[in-house]
């Protein structure tokens, strides 16, 4: 009996080892099994990782594009414009209101200065079925500091007159851009009155830091062709492709740039606007 009792103890005593052995491998199960449904949730909910500051704004929450129709904009003449008639809803009339440091249209601003507009069709001419957009080129960033106020305020007293005649959006053209004038730009840009554009010249493309403060403003922005080749502007499509793609980016085109638009097709990229008549021939 003795011997039974012996053997019998040892059957129901179990190593010590073995014990620590399976704790371990329990252990470690549910490590993984937890570390296995946290990564589940953070997939199954992936937008989530993603908020935080866009570079693009739109309240920091999506990488949406600024812009988010494409415009096909045929310009048009000045003159022409209370004429103007298209088909196709997404093409729309492209026009110059300010060029130069002058008007383009007859406006009351410029009867309160007494300039001569006999021969200027009249701003309410904008108002037309098909969506208008305006070209206006900024001089007064560019003005002497003693007149520098006046030209401000005499060009946006315009684009309010504009936008209150019925345009549908206005182009803000700036001829130069650089690290000085960045602040100028942007102050212009924000305090014109209706929808806005800024166009700026080709070589901004290269500028990331003017591209990042035009986001954080949620203002869109707009290229000049610059007589860029065909080539070029394919290569900086790729370069560039989040500015063309997710910013949506429009291309403003002289007329004998026409050829331009077979790399924006191919590209799938038609947000475009002509800033004079296609050239026949060319």
């Amino acid at each position: 009996m003795s011997i039974y009792k012996r053997y019998n103890t040892r059957r129901k005593k179990v190593p010590r080892g073995l014990i620590l052995c399976i704790l371990a491998v329990l252990v470690a199960f549910a490590l993984t099994a937890m570390l296995g449904h946290h990564l589940a949730q953070k997939a199954a909910g992936g937008e989530a990782l993603y908020t935080g500051t866009s570079p693009l704004g739109n309240g920091g929450t999506n990488l949406a594009p600024l812009s988010e129709k494409s415009i096909l904009g045929q310009y048009v003449e000045p003159k022409d414009i209370a004429n103007f008639t298209t088909d196709n809803t997404d093409v729309c009339a492209s026009v110059w209101l300010y060029k130069d440091g002058k008007s383009t249209f007859a406006t009351e601003a410029d009867e309160l200065l007494g300039k001569e507009q006999t021969k200027l069709p009249d701003a309410a001419s904008l108002d037309i079925k098909a969506k208008t957009i305006g070209l206006f080129e900024v001089s007064s960033i560019y003005a002497d500091e003693k007149v520098k106020s006046i030209v401000t305020e005499y060009e946006l007293s315009l684009l309010k007159e504009f936008a209150n005649a019925g345009l549908d959006e206005t182009v803000l053209v700036f001829n130069e851009v650089n690290e000085e004038n960045f602040d100028e730009i942007f102050a212009f840009a924000e305090k014109a009155n209706g929808a806005k554009v800024v166009c700026v010249p080709y070589s901004t493309l290269e500028n990331s830091a003017f591209f990042s403060e035009a986001a954080s403003k949620q203002l869109p922005l707009a290229i000049k062709a610059d007589t860029v080749t065909k080539e070029k502007l394919e290569e900086d499509i790729n370069t560039y492709s989040f500015y063309f793609t997710r910013y949506n980016l429009r291309l403003v085109l002289e007329g004998n740039d026409k050829d331009l638009l077979d790399v924006l097709a191919q590209n799938t990229l038609l947000n475009y606007q002509f800033a004079s008549p296609i050239k026949e021939g060319k």
